[in-house]
């Protein structure tokens, strides 16, 4: 399993010949946004650290008929309501991108402060053929999985 890091919270994780972007926010390094030959993105919560949605649809547009991953929050700011583009995941959900499975664990961000509201955060666990996997929370660890270990990589 390769990764990438780019920047804050983005990261591209390549794992036989399967290229999976997860969040390419507005604190992600350049590079990130002229990736092509990508096979899904994966975006943890609506934060524009996490998602910059201006500049999410012409990463869509270099890298046609992808889908999309996402609470259904994200979707609705991206303008994402075709399912074959957009599709919404929550907590337990699971998918398969390439011959990686990934699924999805968790519902709320970290709580910032008392009097803010927390918004839906999804994390994801990728896991490769051969068992290695790694965990993106994107901004909570309120749902950590209990078979995730300290020897696996968290973001």
């Amino acid at each position: 399993m390769r990764i990438t890091r780019y920047g804050q919270s983005a990261m591209l994780v390549e794992e036989g010949g399967a290229r999976i972007l997860i969040d390419p926010g507005s604190l992600s390094g350049e590079a990130v946004f002229g990736l092509t030959g990508l096979d899904a993105i994966l975006i943890t919560h609506e934060h524009a650290d996490h998602v910059d949605a201006a500049r999410v649809p012409a990463l869509l547009e270099a890298n046609p008929a992808i889908p999309l991953y996402a609470p259904a929050s994200v979707l609705e700011a991206l303008g994402l309501d075709d399912e074959e583009r957009g599709r919404v995941v929550a907590n337990g959900d699971r998918f398969d991108v390439g011959g990686v499975s990934i699924e999805a664990v968790g519902e709320l961000h970290e709580l910032i402060l008392p009097s803010m509201p927390r918004c839906a955060n999804v994390g994801f666990v990728l896991a490769a053929a051969d068992g290695r996997r790694v965990f993106h929370p994107g901004d909570s660890y309120e749902t950590v999985p209990s078979d995730i270990g300290s020897s696996e990589l968290r973001v």
